[in-house]
């Protein structure tokens, strides 16, 4: 992907919000976006075995502190953000997965929420990088962190329109994360729920690439968000080795046309895809 060149151009309209359109003819396989996440959270189940970080399997041992979250070779550098703001979080995810007050069946929500409103205090200037850094050692000049208000003020949610249920169930999840959270990182619970639903309308799975379509958990991929879903969409998208998401158009398309993606498995039944 030529880095220099802009392959959509981002378009608003009233009652859709905004979407992408193509913003010159493109080719069909042609890489369009590539995107890192500004916050991603592994299921439970791969918590052990892969890197929080790139997501690829590692040998390396879990943290100290936490006994769960681990990085790779690669990834466990103070270059990288995730190993920075993990220093922070540490404490709350030991209280989470050794204390007897929390039983929850699967803990990656809670733990994107954790991240989000770190990366929230951080933009606001309620707690420090510098505060994360290692035996108090200056952090590397230009590590960058993810923009908060960049990549999920801007996001819409639907959260008028979900069940009571779904929203009870974030309600308790914010409650959770107050609890784990220092007071300089809370918000109050409706912005927690309302932060919630963006996450749930707009984050992008985590597939497996050993070609068993495991969901392995969950990311925040801003730019990734304004594609809408077609059931016949002109572009794919998969999580590269690096963790950055890729688009890739699946047919040639022309200046101006909206650029879409499937928010499912197209070959599921057609009533699967329903549901």
């Amino acid at each position: 992907m030529d880095e220099d060149v802009a392959y959509y151009a981002m378009e608003e309209e009233e009652g859709r919000g905004r979407y992408l359109v193509a913003s010159q003819q493109l080719a069909s396989g042609l890489c369009i976006l590539t995107c890192p996440a500004v916050a991603k959270s592994l299921s439970d189940a791969f918590l052990e075995t892969r890197c929080s970080s790139c997501c690829h399997p590692t040998p390396e041992r879990c943290c100290s502190g936490c006994s769960k979250i681990k990085f790779c070779k690669d990834c466990s550098s103070d270059s990288n953000i995730d190993v920075v703001l993990h220093r922070y979080e540490c404490l709350s995810f030991k209280q989470l997965f050794q204390s007897s007050e929390f039983k929850i069946e699967e803990s990656r929500t809670l733990r994107l929420m954790l991240r989000l409103l770190l990366l929230k205090s951080v933009e606001e200037g309620r707690i420090s990088l510098q505060d994360m850094s290692k035996d108090g050692d200056d952090l590397q000049e230009g590590l960058s962190i993810p923009s908060y208000q960049d990549a999920v003020d801007c996001l819409w949610s639907n959260s008028q329109a979900m069940p009571e249920e779904l929203l009870s169930r974030f309600s308790n999840i914010v409650k959770q994360a107050r609890y784990l959270l220092p007071s300089e990182c809370r918000i109050n619970v409706e912005e927690g729920v309302e932060l919630l639903a963006k996450a749930y309308c707009n984050a992008h799975e985590l597939i497996n690439p050993d070609g068993s379509d495991e969901d392995m958990g969950f990311g925040l991929f801003p730019l990734a968000c304004f594609f809408n879903h077609s059931c016949i969409p002109n572009c794919t998208w998969c999580v590269r080795d690096d963790g950055q998401l890729e688009v890739r158009t699946t047919r040639g398309v022309e200046e101006g046309e909206e650029l879409s993606i499937s928010y499912c498995d197209l070959y599921e039944d057609g009533r699967s895809r329903r549901a």
